[in-house]
Order: structure tokens, then sequence, then C-alpha cells
């Protein structure tokens, strides 16, 4: 359990976009799966107006799986580091802040401040290796193959990095990561 930055610091509560995130023209898509993202992204904003982040966060998740915009994916990170969930915060910030399309100043200006934010409470990993397409897992989870293009930001605390590629010896690392 995580507890809320005083009022003084916390973030202003989602904005709702006139109509949803799920309400343009050139959606694709059935009418219900738009009808249900629409209910899901009002129901994150009602839940993180309540203050209810963790209910807000799961929400906005599950629109974003139906409806990929920039908007949910910004409420969906406000509401995650409000919940403590630094990491999954830190990454979808990377990713709004990397999508195509222009972000207007003020909301790319808030999503670097909340993406410092997010990175002062995890850890990040540079992992470079010498062979293109090795698999690499981090505590048995696969994050990707060689090269990785940017770092990849992890829980603070011990892991286990495995790179491994047919016709080479699996490689195995023990590190341990610093908050911030």
């Amino acid at each position: 359990s995580t507890a809320t930055p005083p009022a003084a610091t916390a973030p202003p509560a989602p904005k709702i976009v006139k109509g949803g995130p799920a309400s343009t023209a050139d959606d694709k898509g059935d009418a219900a799966q738009v009808k249900k993202a629409r209910d899901l992204w009002y129901r994150g904003v009602d839940a993180f107006r309540a203050g209810n982040y963790e209910e807000a966060r799961r929400a906005f998740a599950e629109c974003y799986q139906l409806m990929p915009k920039s908007d949910v994916l910004r409420n969906l990170s406000i509401s995650e580091i409000q919940s403590g969930h630094y990491v999954s915060a830190a990454r979808h910030l990377k990713q709004l802040l990397a999508a195509p399309g222009d972000l207007p100043a003020n909301v790319r200006d808030e999503a670097n401040n909340r993406l410092a934010q997010a990175e002062a409470q995890v850890g990040q990993l540079k992992i470079e290796v010498d062979v293109a397409g090795a698999e690499i897992s981090i505590d048995g989870a696969v994050i990707g193959k060689s090269p990785l293009e940017s770092t990849w930001y992890i829980e603070p605390g011990q892991h286990e990095i495995v790179v491994s590629k047919a016709g080479y010896p699996l490689e195995s690392r023990q590190v341990f990561a610093l908050a911030g």
C-alpha cells in the first residue's frame, strides 16, 4: 500500500476529453467495443475522482487494450503513479512520449515530470548483448531480443537476467537494482 502524496503535490484528476476516448469517427472496431471502452473510461475517471486509484488503473488499462489512445495512456499512467505501480507508469509514460504525433506542450511537460517522478521510484537496466537476436529475460519473463532499444524499468531489488540464443552458451547475471 502506497501513501497518497499530500494534496499540494497530487496530480490533477484525469481530464475527460469531450465524448471520451472512443468517440472519434476514425475509431476502428464495432459499436460494442466502442461502448465498452467509453464505459471503462468513465469508470476510471469516476474511480480516480473518488480516490480509488487502483480501480482507476484497472479500468484505464482495460480501456487502453480496447482503444490504445494517448489520452487513455496518459490517464493510465497517472493512475499507476497514484496507486504505486511505478514501473508500469514509467513504461507507459515512455510509450506516451515516444508515440507518433504531437502531444500538446503542456501534456508533454506533464508526462516528462511524471516520468521523472516514476523513475525516482524504480531501477533502470541498460542491457547490451554482443549477439543480435538473443532472447533477454528478467526474472523468467522475456522482455525482448537484442539489441534492446532503451533501458528497461524494474522494481528495486534483486533480479536475474538471462540471455539465450541457439548455438551460444546461456548467460545469466544477478543484479541488484536501486531506486532512481
